[in-house]
């Protein structure tokens, strides 16, 4: 069973929990325990989970899944800069967006996450061998590559998806692009 990184889905839980009436409507029964049970950040959790969490939340706000996924993309990659993973926003530019892309390593055990230069202000990012791909989860991921671009001074940025394992292609792959001529 894939798992991911408690990490991730600790802000969701902890949300949930401070609307806890109305998210046993929106979340599977199965999900109830993380209602009541604590989630640590270092602790691994079945990877299947992570999308209802998610979902439950859009729920509870009235936001369109789709908008909802994309800004928790953004939201989870600006708390990992600034906060458990702030050490990897340490050093030069250049090599800020490789790392962060190498932190999908450490909260997903299925998958890698790559990135190609295409030129000046584009780049292409891959995830090969994911699991549990889904519509939700690539929209997700979109936003939170988007902000990790933005987070290192990027501006105009944009994550545009190119090909989804859900449809039957080898990796999800976003083309990311930006203005401004910083060098990633």
């Amino acid at each position: 069973m894939p798992k991911v990184k408690g990490a991730s889905i600790v802000d969701s839980v902890k949300y949930l929990r401070r609307h806890k009436e109305e998210a046993r409507k929106h979340l599977p029964p199965a999900l109830h325990h993380y209602l009541a049970e604590r989630v640590l950040a270092a602790s691994w959790y079945p990877e299947e989970d992570l999308v209802p969490l998610v979902r439950a939340m859009a729920r509870i706000q009235g936001i369109p899944d789709a908008a909802f996924f994309e800004r928790a993309g953004r939201l989870s990659a600006q708390a990992h800069a600034h906060g458990i993973y702030k050490h990897l926003t340490a050093g030069d530019r250049e090599s800020l967006t490789r790392r962060s892309l190498v932190l999908w390593s450490s909260q997903h055990d299925t998958g890698a996450l790559d990135m190609n230069v295409e030129s000046t202000g584009k780049v292409r990012v891959a995830l090969r061998g994911f699991a549990m791909p889904s519509r939700e989860f690539c929209i997700l991921n979109a936003g939170y590559i988007a902000t990790t671009f933005e987070l290192v001074g990027c501006e105009g940025v944009r994550a545009e998806k190119q090909s989804c394992a859900v449809d039957g292609a080898p990796a999800c792959t976003w083309l990311v692009s930006w203005l401004n001529k910083v060098r990633v």
